[in-house]
């Protein structure tokens, strides 16, 4: 604990950022059928649109880990959720779909320290043998947000409207701000550190060929995780699986239990394996493993599996974080902050990219006369999803055995 408090209160409120992340990220699955109809979007608008959060959101990782490094989670926390909230309102008052957009990518910076500042909050409150088990239910939070995101978020927009979900959203962040505000210590400014040297430091991070081993197979999995379990997911479970907008918001909430629970079972078991000095990163791989089988099942159209496919492709893709831990462990601690950031940029970038790229592939294909979309579209956007993510899983097996990042320690 620190002299004011003790930790659980000052990680208290970092418990409850991940919640508030995923219920800006979750809600234009949600909305969507509403924003198609209230601003005539196409297929590729709507992407834009959804994907334009993944981009604010890993367009800010970068300077996020100089700035939590600099000063601290508290004032950067601080900040970004005020922006988030001037997102939130330009994406209510939203006039055409540029507004909209511009919005999306306001909510995507404000959110972007959600999870980073907690990790950094952890690193410097929390006994290092807690690390693992504080980062790892940190991560599982996301969960919870997701959760809540879903079917619950889906009651209360129905009953208050999309915009009105929105100012629901605000309020719980308003809420959010006091606690860390009343929370959360300060910490000392680091005493003879430029910005040039931390970015001197953040470009060595970046140029590490152990960043950019597994960062394809990281890009791709988080980025096709991100496309569907935000916003097409749900869309494929209607046009091929013919469910109902109260199924999908149930089955988005299945998936979100089950990304929570993959967090949980890759941090724990990460750690046991690390701790006995073995190769962890057979836990990531195996759930990529499972995450491709579950989209090679949609692909397939196994509408019978519907219920199980994307809870399985949720858990097994959430083994991705397992490399945050992993990585850390190679790098100077005092970087540690900026590799998480790194890599976390990257792999939303890839979250933008994929979720305007299956919107760009479904719009090649016609709509089906009651407005749905084909599933030859659906296969279409599946097949390259695959792909691409076949490919970064390739370049990491081809090239890990000269750069095992479960073991050792390199300089930066």
């Amino acid at each position: 604990m620190t002299a004011a408090r003790p930790l659980a209160l000052i990680l208290l409120p970092f418990y409850c950022t991940p919640i508030l992340s995923f219920l800006y990220r979750m809600l234009n699955a949600l909305i969507a059928p509403d924003l198609v109809a209230e601003f005539g979007l196409s297929p590729a608008e709507l992407g834009v649109i959804t994907g334009a959060f993944f981009f604010g959101f890993g367009a800010m990782q970068l300077p996020l880990g100089v700035l939590l490094d600099r000063y601290g989670p508290r004032p950067v926390i601080l900040t970004l959720y005020a922006v988030a909230g001037i997102g939130a309102l330009v994406f209510i008052y939203a006039p055409s779909p540029a507004w909209l957009i511009f919005g999306r990518f306001l909510m995507g910076l404000g959110a972007a320290g959600s999870m980073m500042s907690g990790l950094k909050a952890a690193r410097v409150w929390a006994p290092a043998d807690r690390l693992p088990f504080v980062s790892a239910s940190l991560f599982a939070m996301t969960g919870v947000g997701g959760m809540l995101g879903t079917a619950p978020m889906g009651l209360l927009v129905a009953e208050v409207g999309w915009r009105g979900g929105l100012v629901a959203i605000l309020a719980y962040s308003a809420v959010l701000m006091i606690l860390i505000a009343a929370l959360v210590p300060s910490i000392p400014r680091p005493a003879d550190v430029r910005w040039s040297t931390q970015f001197r430091e953040l470009g060595k991070v970046l140029r590490s060929p152990l960043v950019w081993l597994v960062a394809p197979m990281a890009i791709a999995s988080v980025g096709v995780n991100g496309a569907y379990l935000s916003l097409w997911a749900p869309i494929w479970l209607r046009d091929v699986a013919g469910f109902s907008q109260n199924a999908q918001e149930w089955a988005l909430f299945a998936m979100m239990a089950a990304t929570m629970a993959g967090m949980l079972t890759t941090g724990t078991l990460t750690q046991r394996l690390v701790r006995r000095g073995r190769n962890a990163m057979p836990v990531v791989l195996g759930g990529v493993a499972l995450s491709l089988t579950a989209q090679t099942l949609a692909l397939l159209e196994a509408t019978a599996l519907a219920w199980v496919i994307w809870p399985v492709f949720a858990f097994g893709s959430a083994a991705i974080v397992g490399l945050f831990a992993l990585l850390a462990r190679r790098f100077d601690p005092a970087v540690a902050g900026r590799v998480n950031t790194s890599l976390n940029s990257l792999m939303f970038a890839g979250s933008f990219a994929a979720q305007w790229g299956v919107g760009l592939i479904i719009n090649q294909f016609p709509q089906t006369p009651d407005g749905h979309y084909s599933t030859d579209a659906h296969q279409a956007a599946l097949l390259t999803m695959l792909s691409v993510q076949l490919l970064g899983l390739l370049w990491y097996l081809l090239r890990q055995s000269k750069m095992d990042p479960s073991k050792g320690k390199i300089a930066t």
